[in-house]
């Protein structure tokens, strides 16, 4: 049966990455929840999508040009603060598999000391679109499952694959635009699991499904497919 991924949590439901869309993708049952990290100025890592803040926040400016302490003083569309990674990960942690999409590089060794301090190592999965940084968490911690992701543009097969064993990964995760059979046969040839993002309409997960991929990313967890 293919899981789904609650995206930034029920993101269909509550605000993307806030506390009130990680609770609802637990109260519907969500087998993996993935969430977005950056880096601040002074290091703390917080769950958030966009470089910029103006999409989720009545503010402007870069996260990496902020403090912890700057940005959580900024009012947010939600009307919920800005979540650090330890703040998602003790609500999550042993109810589910928590997928952290790196948004950016810097701050590898961070993740990896925070998983490794909350004995999540086993259960997470570090998801990238930067090779390198997939690389350098490999580096820090062979145990830790990576996935090759954000692939949005046609590539062929070959070259997704050799990325793929170059950053030693265990998951690949194409949107569902450049998905077909071929490349889901050839990657579970080649040992790979294959993750499709962001799928919200059920018969196209339906679709993806029958053509073998093992999880579906959706804003909405509780699809039945």
């Amino acid at each position: 049966m293919v899981v789904l991924v609650a995206h930034r949590g029920a993101s269909g439901y509550a605000p993307e990455n806030t506390l009130q869309a990680f609770r609802k993708a637990l109260m519907l049952n969500a087998d993996i929840i993935e969430l977005d990290v950056r880096a601040t100025k002074d290091k703390n890592i917080v769950v958030i999508h966009d470089e910029e803040i103006s999409r989720v926040a009545f503010g402007k400016g870069f996260v990496r040009d902020m403090t912890l302490e700057e940005l959580l003083q900024i009012p947010t569309k939600s009307k919920e603060r800005i979540l650090t990674l330890d703040q998602v990960i003790n609500l999550l942690k042993g109810r589910c598999i928590i997928k952290i999409d790196i948004k950016e590089r810097g701050f590898e060794k961070r993740v990896v000391e925070t998983l490794q301090e909350h004995n999540l190592v086993s259960s997470a999965i570090i998801t990238s679109a930067l090779p390198p940084t997939l690389k350098r968490i490999k580096h820090l911690d062979s145990d830790i499952i990576v996935e090759y992701g954000g692939l949005e543009k046609y590539e062929p097969i070959d070259e997704i694959l050799d990325k793929a064993f170059r950053v030693k990964a265990h998951l690949i995760a194409p949107h569902y635009s450049i998905t077909t059979k071929s490349l889901i046969d050839t990657c579970h040839e080649h040992g790979f699991k294959l993750h499709v993002w962001t799928v919200n309409d059920k018969e196209l997960a339906k679709k993806l499904a029958l053509i073998g991929a093992d999880a579906i990313t959706t804003d909405y967890p509780d699809m039945r497919i």
